[in-house]
């Protein structure tokens, strides 16, 4: 696209989902800048760990394949300062 003169008149930024095993707990946190908690979105399926949060016409999506399975109910979310993280 550069190589016909056209550039984004703002870059695009990759946000990416951060990933901490202490051994005992896996802690997950990505950006959601603006989004709030009733936007929010966690689900699991299977081994698949997936959250979305809407902004207006923004959506965050993010994806996590789990080492192991488990259960549904142990999944702790907050969001904080446009940070969400999960454990």
């Amino acid at each position: 696209l550069v190589a016909l003169g056209w550039t984004p008149a703002r870059p695009l930024q990759a946000r990416a989902l951060h990933a901490v095993d202490d051994g005992d707990t896996l802690t997950l946190t990505a950006e959601m800048p603006g989004v709030a908690d009733a936007d929010l979105e966690v689900t699991l399926d299977g081994r698949l760990l997936s959250v979305v949060g809407h902004r207006g016409e923004r959506t965050y999506r993010y994806r996590h394949a789990l080492d192991a399975a488990i259960d549904p109910e142990s999944i702790c979310a907050t969001l904080e300062h446009g940070i969400v993280t999960i454990t």
